[in-house]
């Protein structure tokens, strides 16, 4: 099996895995606002993309329970997996990250676990109680929560998931259109953008989730949420 190196933690990238897993991300978040709105300045026409992070988070903090099991696929600086550590405390938690580079950096971090490439349903086994997944896996999402099928059946857990632009050339816009049907039509979920589960509006269609890609973008990042479940209608801690 090859092995690559670890990112140190004075690289770029080592640097950002440190920040965002520290106390230093709420500051450096603050930062990014700034920045934020600055960039609202220069491109009106995407100020609610451009808020789409802050969004994300406040979402979150609504919905993820304290003693929820949560799953991330595509771990990368390990943002989001720290900041589900922190939302649910009580929770078991567990991270998958394909890129050699980064998955060697996040071992100094975590507890080691050496698999061959699985599907999502092996490795976790057929007894695992997962609440919340979170994937990130560039254009991958569909095969892998394919491989999750069991699981999703039986646990219907929240799901948040990435869907990059539809002119997007490195990624099959046919696969993101194939998630959303497949997610619909034969799981029984309904998808929101994270702006629409923010502002507690409705489910989008297939028509309005490429709209939403297409330039001037609304959402690359989106929530599943099993049908028979309706969100809760307490408000998100407004960002706007």
């Amino acid at each position: 099996m090859e092995t690559a190196a670890a990112p140190s933690a004075f690289s770029p990238l080592g640097l950002k895995h440190r920040i965002a897993t520290s106390g230093l991300a709420g500051p450096v978040g603050a930062v990014r606002g700034r920045l934020r709105a600055m960039r609202e300045l220069l491109h009106p026409e995407l100020a609610l993309l451009y808020r789409e992070d802050a969004m994300m988070d406040a979402v979150l903090e609504r919905l993820i329970q304290p003693d929820w099991n949560c799953l991330d696929v595509g771990a990368h600086l390990e943002s989001v997996f720290y900041k589900l550590t922190q939302l649910a405390p009580k929770g078991t938690h567990a991270m998958v990250e394909a890129s050699p580079g980064k998955a060697q950096m996040l071992r100094g971090r975590v507890v080691e676990r050496r698999v061959a490439a699985r599907r999502l349903d092996d490795l976790l086994g057929p007894d695992a109680q997962v609440d919340f997944i979170k994937i990130d896996v560039e254009g991958f999402e569909f095969p892998a929560l394919r491989g999750a099928e069991a699981l999703l059946r039986r646990c219907r857990p929240l799901i948040l998931f990435e869907a990059g632009a539809v002119a997007d050339t490195d990624i099959a816009d046919s696969d993101d259109r194939a998630l959303f049907e497949w997610l619909t039509q034969t799981m029984g979920y309904d998808i929101y953008a994270t702006f629409d589960l923010y502002y507690n509006r409705r489910p989008i269609t297939a028509d309005q989730f490429n709209s939403y890609r297409t330039y001037p973008f609304l959402a690359f990042n989106y929530f599943a949420l099993s049908a028979d479940k309706t969100p809760t209608q307490r408000p998100a801690n407004r960002v706007d």
